[in-house]
């Protein structure tokens, strides 16, 4: 037994020993692993610490065990790792899968960090993990799905990485209490399995690209959770109806996404609930739900469409706001009174339509520190109140109607102002001086008020100012004081300011040196333009090294440019335009390497361009224009990357033979108005950015070259005054964009081309070309039909006697050397006895002794025909050798029976008007009716005297005629009255002109005349009438003040510049003068109306006339009609004019006209009023009915008239009535539908609201109503038909319509344009547009019109559309059509169609093939829908499609060949379907392509080609599966300016070639695999904006060379980048 016992016992002991040993064993090796996987972490990890604290701390060289290292835990027990924080501790490198073995792990956090790469799988072992963190480093890739395995997880903190998906088996952690996932690059739908992790209390997935809409039960779930983040992505669709079941929820963010529709109801059982962020996206409707949260603190909703007005007792009902901002949505009515029981850190109202004054009780809100109530309709003064907001940083007041003045005391109640923005509103007064105690003041913005006086001198005290702003106001100084500059003298102490403007104040004198000089060297931008500023610009601008903009145009400063410009090196832009500047241009200017824009246009500058301009490398704006430059050095043509050009009105000569094809950038260009000479240089074709060309008025020659044909942008086109032949090439027919076209005066001659952009050019493009033919609205001549004859033969012609070209010797010689067998004088062949040529050698004159007759011959053209085969020049038929075959008898007349004088009259001069005129009536009245078988006294057009038998008169208007004006007219000396108006006559009024003494009536207008009016036009004493309207003459003579009997003098439409003549308005005869549509300028004299008591009418509309309207104005007491409309006039209305009682007509359109219009509403003649496009301000008159009991037609848009529209409006008796682009607010009268006469009504972009009233749709003249842009509500009337049977246009998008499309709209059978969009309507689209015949565009687009799924008639209004052959525009995007487009009814619609656009339609199925149908179609969009299948092949027919956008779509397939043949491809966008294979080749084909968009796809190769499209603009193929190397051929692309390569697999090196495209403005190259350095040419691209490098193996350092002045942002994270410049 006892044995037995100490066998037991012995065995025993040897377990227990055995285990002891075995657990020591374990331990010690569970000791090492651990300490070996922290140590091949140390490995992994680069340290940026100075101290170098981790790399010391981790060593095995000391007795220190690994659990006392920095940032390890151990637990107590098994002395194992359970945590490692090594957060923020600045450390680079990847995770060791060897951290797989630290087994006891449960909290890791390395947040902070530079840490890259992806999660390794070893990772997944760590099963005790409850809390990871890794927020703020550069880990890229998915998060694995294994992290479902970690059921112990609650904390999962991934934000400020790179992953790229987020698994569904994330919904697996059911102890997840917090997931933060922010700032990633995670895609597609949020996994459902998110919203089913019931612990979750914060869940933050903002700022990723998550797509798709969430659940509507997506709180079911998740009641637990508090913070509920989603901004920052992608999302769409409404908010979740269920949102009111998170009821713990204290936060919530849905901002910048796409959301629509309003706030749910259920969201106001969050009682918890502190903030809420839900800005930048589309909500609409009220946001009364969240007036229901009385524990709300932050609601920032802006940026949405919300509408509505603030309840009036919002601080009852949200006593714990304190951060309000709802900017950027529609509410209206006022601020409520209430608003100081609110507890408001910051609120910010801007961007809506609040009205009415701002309640003075808002200045007792004591913890304000930001007001923001910019761009609104408040009125009224600001509330001095706010000033005593003692806490406020922030006001924002500007663009509204604030009036009066600022307060005086300034000083002691805004302490802690930094900002202050008060510009776009009336402010008056003076400027507070003690303004300047706010010292804090960072930016000062008073800019477009009325503020008036002198700027104090004190601003110095503002030692924090960056930003001083006051342009457009009357700020003065003191002229004559030895302080007059004090303002800019105390800005010397404001030592941070970097922008002061304070361009267009009337400072009036001389800048000066010392006070500018002492400015800030910190200034970058200075604008004193348009101060009336003299004197030369003083030299110190050199001091300001850092100046990047510099402004001090429109001034009259005098010198020359100083050469210290050269010190700012910054400098990119230099604005010197309108000055009195002289000098040549230094060469210090060159010097400047980072100028982008030179405008010294307007100067008196002289001398050659110099020849190191081309050194301005980073130069894209250069305007010389209007200076008196004289030498063009071939040095401009270096600067191969600028876009614009103007050179125009200076005096450069020579030809443009040159390197010009070097600027293949280009995109305007003007040389018009120089002495350039030859030939229009060929390689001018190769500028295929070029939009704009001008070689107008210069003495080029030559052709039109055919290379022209290949400016593919090519907008506008003028050659015109020069003296170019030819043809018109046909090759101009292909610039598919150009839109002004102009040749004429050349020589031109052929067919005018009618294809292309030619179909839309008018006459004016092309007269003045004598030999140019084509269709008859062209004022030319007919084009001769060949015959099938003459194309088979070639034709050779022996003589074209060019008449006005011949003289008498030549004349001779081509007589004596054609017909040798007669003499010039005596000829016996025909019976003539004597022969003579006159003096022009233009007629042979005969006389026949024996027969007393008189025979005139013309010389005629010789031409005949043979087989081409056998043409020879010598080959002449037996015609060619005889007299009559190059002369023709015109007249036979007996001498014995006429006196001199009649036969003067009869053969030389009439007869030499017909030679000088090209007859284009198809029936030839002139040309056979002045015929010699009719005394010419009675020629159709011709008047005799009975006395004297002599020409009197003589009208050929309105003939189609074509010519000139010989000088023999000057001897038809009894001639009073010419009337040639209404034809083609071109050229200059002949000196013999000056003859006609006798001329009361001179009518030329509506020709192509062009030159100076000849001074001697006064020396004709007797002139009534003088209408050169509508030519193109140069000049006005003062001698125009001789013609003391003038009354009528209409030189409209022409192209007079400088002053107008102080002698026409001396011209007291007058009672019509027209000046309108020229380039006069400066200012109307104030006297005007002095001596001009008998003017009638008084036209000076569309120059460029400025200054104040004349206040002698109301001494034309005369007056019926007067025009001021298109010129730069300012200040208000003379009061005088209300003495114009016979005023019937008043038109001062679009100028700069400021105050009140009362003046006019004392002309009871008044019949219409035409002053739109203003500064006008004040409400309507009540009674304006009664003032104006004659008005038919009111124009008061674009001006700033307040208040409501009156309701006596139907008293007038309106035909037209605009109100358009003005701040009137309220409902619309229902009156205003009695006006039985109205046809036109516009009320575009007011604040009008409430239904339309119905009685406007019962006025049954109306034919336009545009009414768009406003906040109307409700529906339209279901009586239609009825009420509106002329309407032709009806424009109601941009309000609140809702309510169905009412189907008898139909009956309104003369619609042209029919705009519905951006309203609420809803249900069907009536099947009955098919009435509306005349119909060309139909916009229906953001609504919410569906189609009757099921319904055999579900697509009827698409069928009935069918009849609509008119139609051009067809816009229905964004409406839930839901459906299958049908491919039969489909195709059915009209031919004519242009441009369509189904976006955002939920279309499915298949693009119907017969989208081949549409031969017309520019514009084609079915983007952000659901269409499948592939692209059709029948897309090929359509020629002229310029846009086809497809994208967010399900389409797949290949890209077919067949889209290659669209060769006016302007844009493909593709992107965002399921698109695969290779891009065709055949893609270069399209070289009219600019913009390409293949991004998300799954294209997989890049076709070489593609770098031939070297006109495109902008290439986007980021996120597809290409890969291999980028191509060196990649600087083909030099005009491109956006490239986006990212997320693909493309490897190797960046090619450095990319520093060619000199153009680029964004390039992305991020998640690829690429390698090596970047380039040191990426540091070419000079115009680059942003720069993205990150996610591949970059190594190397970051290049200086990309330390630009004009660089944004850039991002070369995830690389292994060795030091060098900053990344941001």
């Amino acid at each position: 037994m006892a044995k037995t016992y100490f066998l037991l016992l012995f065995i025993i002991l040897i377990t227990l020993l055995s285990s002891i040993l075995n657990l020591a064993f374990t331990t010690k090796l569970n000791f090492t692993t651990d300490q070996s996987s922290l140590l091949a972490i140390k490995n992994h990890i680069t340290f940026n610490d100075p101290d170098h604290i981790l790399a010391k701390n981790w060593s095995t060289t000391t007795t220190t065990s690994f659990c006392n290292w920095v940032g390890v835990t151990c637990g107590a027990r098994h002395l194992r790792v359970t945590a490692l924080n090594l957060s923020n501790m600045d450390l680079n490198g990847t995770l060791p899968p060897y951290m797989g073995n630290l087994s006891f792990l449960s909290s890791i956090d390395f947040s902070v960090n530079n840490f890259y790469g992806h999660l390794p799988q070893e990772f997944s072992q760590l099963r005790r993990l409850k809390i990871i963190k890794f927020s703020e480093n550069s880990f890229s890739g998915v998060i694995p799905s294994w992290i479902g395995n970690f059921s112990k997880l609650e904390q999962l903190r991934l934000a400020n990485n790179s992953f790229t998906n987020l698994p569904k088996e994330i919904g697996n952690c059911r102890k997840l209490k917090i997931l933060f996932l922010a700032a990633n690059q995670l895609t597609g739908a949020i996994p459902s399995t998110v919203f089913n992790l019931s612990s979750l209390e914060k869940l933050d997935l903002g700022y990723n690209h998550f797509s798709g809409s969430l659940p509507n039960d997506m709180c079911k779930n998740i009641s637990n959770i508090q913070y509920l983040y989603f901004g920052s992505n992608k999302l769409q669709g409404r908010l979740p109806s269920s949102i009111g079941k998170c009821t713990n929820l204290q936060e919530i963010s849905f901002h910048e996404n796409k959301f629509v529709e309003g706030i749910p109801t259920s969201i106001g059982s969050l009682t918890k609930l502190k903030k809420i962020y839900a800005y930048n996206n589309t909500l609409t409707g009220l946001i009364s739900p969240i007036f229901n949260l009385s524990s709300l603190e932050v609601i920032y909703i802006e940026r949405n469409n919300f509408s509505g007005e603030l309840p009036i007792d919002i601080c009852d009902k949200l006593r714990m706001l304190k951060y309000l901002s709802i900017r950027n949505n529609g509410f209206t009515g006022s601020i409520p009174r209430d608003i100081w029981n609110c507890s408001f850190v910051e609120l910010d109202l801007a961007y809506n339509y609040f009205t009415g004054r701002v309640p003075r009780e808002i200045g007792n809100i004591d913890d304000l520190m930001i007001l923001s109530m910019g761009s609104n309709s408040l009125y009224g003064e600001i509330p001095h109140a706010i000033f005593n907001s003692t806490k406020l940083q922030i006001l924002y007041m500007y663009d509204n109607k604030f009036s009066g003045s600022l307060p005086s005391n300034f000083d002691f109640w805004l302490p802690n102002l930094q900002e202050m923005i008060l510009w776009g509103n009336k402010l008056s007064g003076g400027f507070p001086s003690s303004i300047s105690n706010s010292s804090n003041i960072i930016l000062l913005l008073l800019s477009t008020n009325i503020f008036s006086g002198f700027i104090p001198n004190t601003l110095g005290h503002l030692r924090h100012l960056e930003i001083l702003a006051l342009m457009d106001n009357k700020f003065t100084t003191q002229s004559g004081s030895i302080d007059q500059w004090g303002f800019l003298t105390s800005l010397a102490n404001c030592k941070q300011l970097t922008i002061l403007d304070i361009s267009s104040n009337p400072l009036n004198g001389i800048l000066p040196a010392a006070a500018f000089g002492n400015l800030s060297t910190s200034l970058e931008q200075f604008d004193f333009s348009a101060c009336q500023l003299r004197g030369k610009i003083p030299i110190e601008i050199g001091n300001f090294t850092n100046m990047i903009s510099f402004n001090l145009s429109e001034n009259e400063h005098i010198g020359s440019l100083p050469i210290t410009i050269e010190r700012l090196q910054r400098l990119q832009s230099l604005d010197l335009f309108n000055n009195k500047l002289h000098g040549s241009i230094p060469h210090a200017l060159c010097n400047l390497q980072n100028l982008f824009e030179l405008d010294i246009s307007k100067n008196k500058f002289f001398g050659p361009i110099p020849s190191c301009i081309a050194n301005l490398t980073s130069l894209r704006h250069l305007y010389l224009a209007s200076n008196n430059f004289s030498t063009l050095s071939s040095s401009l043509w270096d600067l191969k990357d600028i876009l614009i050009v103007n050179l125009s009105s200076n005096a450069f000569n020579g030809s443009l033979q040159g390197t010009i094809q070097n600027l293949r950038t280009l995109i305007s260009l003007d040389l018009s108005s120089n002495q350039f000479l030859g030939d229009i240089p060929t390689t001018l074709g190769d500028l295929q950015n070029l939009q704009y060309l001008s070689l107008s008025n210069n003495k080029l020659q030559g052709i039109i070259p055919e290379s022209l044909g290949s400016l593919v942008s090519l907008m506008s086109l003028d050659l015109s005054n020069n003296n170019l032949s030819g043809v018109i090439p046909q090759s101009l027919v292909k610039l598919i964009y150009l839109t002004n076209f102009n040749v004429s005066f050349n020589k031109l001659k052929g067919r005018i081309p009618i294809k292309g952009p030619f179909r839309n050019f008018l006459a004016q493009s092309f007269m003045g070309n004598n030999g140019l033919c084509g269709s008859t609205y062209l004022q030319v001549s007919q084009c001769k039909n060949i015959s099938l004859h003459e194309h088979k033969n070639k034709t050779i012609v022996v003589l074209e006697f060019v008449l006005p070209a011949i003289t008498i010797h030549s004349a001779r010689r081509f007589y004596e050397n054609l017909v040798p067998s007669c003499t010039i004088y005596e000829v016996e062949c025909p019976d003539h006895s004597f022969r003579k040529f006159t003096d022009d050698g233009r007629y042979l004159i005969s006389f026949n002794r024996n027969h007393q007759e008189l025979v005139v011959y013309r010389p005629t053209w010789l031409s005949y025909s043979c087989n081409e085969e056998y043409c020879t020049s010598h080959d002449f038929p037996s015609k060619a050798k005889i007299f009559e075959s190059f002369f023709t008898q015109m007249y036979c007349v007996s001498l014995a029976s006429s006196n001199e004088l009649i036969c003067k009259d009869f053969f030389i001069y009439m007869e030499t008007i017909k030679d000088h005129i090209t007859f284009n009536d198809p029936d030839h009245i002139l040309a056979k009716n002045w015929s010699t078988t009719t005394s010419f006294c009675n020629w159709v057009g011709v008047t005799c005297g009975v006395r004297h038998l002599r020409v009197t008169a003589l009208n050929l208007s309105n003939m189609d005629l074509n010519g000139t004006l010989p000088p023999h007219m000057g001897n038809l000396s009894f001639l009073s009255s010419i009337d040639f108006s209404v034809n083609n006559f071109y050229g200059h009024l002949p000196q013999e002109f000056s003859q006609l003494r006798r001329l009361k009536i001179i009518k030329f207008s509506e020709n192509s005349f062009s030159g100076v009016i000849p001074s001697w036009i006064g020396n004709f004493s007797k002139l009534e009438q003088l209408r050169l309207a509508y030519n193109s003459f140069t000049n006005l003579p003062k001698e125009i003040g001789n013609c003391r009997k003038l009354k009528y003098l209409l030189l409209g439409n022409n192209q007079l510049s400088g002053a107008i003549l102080s002698t026409v308005f001396n011209l007291s005869s007058l009672e019509l003068l027209d000046l309108g549509y020229n380039h006069f300028s400066s200012s109307l004299p104030n006297d005007m109306c002095k001596n001009m008591s008998n003017i009638q009418f008084l036209y000076f509309d569309s120059n460029k006339l400025q200054g104040r309207l004349p206040s002698s104005t109301g001494k034309c007491t005369n007056l019926q009609e007067i025009s001021f409309e298109e010129n730069k006039f300012v200040e208000g209305i003379p009061t005088s004019i209300g003495s114009l009682t016979k005023l019937k007509k008043f038109y001062a359109y679009n100028n700069t006209l400021t105050g009140l219009i009362s003046p006019i509403f004392n002309f009871s003649s008044l019949e219409l009023i035409s002053i739109g496009d203003n500064n006008f301000s004040g409400d309507l008159l009540i009674d304006i009915c009664d003032k104006l009991p004659m008005l038919r037609y009111l124009y008061i848009n674009e001006n700033g008239f307040t208040g409501s529209i009156p309701r006596d409006i139907w008293n007038c008796s309106f035909v037209e009535l605009d109100l358009s682009d003005n701040y009137l607010t309220g409902r619309v009268p229902r009156e205003i539908g009695n006006i039985n006469d109205l046809m036109f009504l516009g009320l575009v972009s007011n604040s009008f609201y409430g239904e339309i009233p119905h009685a406007i749709f019962n006025s049954t003249k109306l034919q336009f109503l545009d009414m768009n842009d406003n906040k109307f509500s409700r529906s339209l009337p279901s009586y239609f038909d009825f009420w509106l049977p002329n309407l032709q246009e009806l424009l109601l998008w941009g309000n609140k319509l809702s309510g169905g499309f009412p189907s008898s709209i139909s009956n309104s059978s003369n619609l042209i344009t029919l705009d519905l969009g951006d309203n609420i309507f809803w249900g069907f689209i009536p099947s009955t547009l098919d009435n509306l015949r005349h119909l060309e565009c139909l916009l229906l687009s953001n609504n919410k019109f569906t189609t009757q799924s099921g319904s055999i008639d579900q697509w009827g209004f698409l069928t009935s559309l069918a009849n609509c052959k008119r139609l051009i525009l067809f816009d229905i995007s964004s409406n839930p059509l839901n459906g299958i487009l049908p491919g039969a009814i489909f195709g059915n619609l009209s031919t004519s169609l242009e441009k369509l656009y189904f976006d955002n339609c939920q279309l499915r199925g298949n693009i119907p093939i017969e989208i081949g149908n549409f031969t017309n179609m520019i514009s084609f969009s079915l983007s952000g829908n659901e269409l499948i299948g592939s692209l059709p092949l029948t897309i090929e027919r359509l020629q002229r499609l310029q846009l086809l956008d497809l994208f967010y779509n399900k389409l797949h397939g290949s890209i077919p060949h067949a889209i290659c043949n669209l060769q006016n491809l302007f844009e493909l966008a593709i992107n965002k379907n399921d698109f695969s294979g290779p891009i065709p080749s055949c893609i270069t084909n399209l070289t009219s392509l600019r913009r390409l968009y293949l991004n998300s796809n799954k294209f997989s190769t890049l076709s070489s080609s593609l770098w031939g499209l070297k006109d495109i603009l902008e290439v986007g193929l980021s996120s597809n599966t290409f890969r291999g190397s980028l191509p060196v051929t990649i600087q083909n692309l030099r005009t491109l300016i956006y490239l986006d390569l990212s997320s693909n697999k493309f490897s190797g090196d960046i090619p450095t070639t990319l520093g060619d495209l000199q153009t680029l403005q964004y390039l992305s190259l991020s998640n690829n695999k690429l390698q090596g350095i970047i380039p040191e040419s990426l540091g070419s691209l000079v115009s680059l904006l942003s720069l993205d490098l990150s996610n591949n193996n970059l190594s190397g350092v970051i290049p200086q060379s990309l330390n630009g002045e004009l660089f944004h942002t850039m991002n070369c994270s995830m690389q292994r980048m060795g030091l060098g410049m900053t990344c941001y």
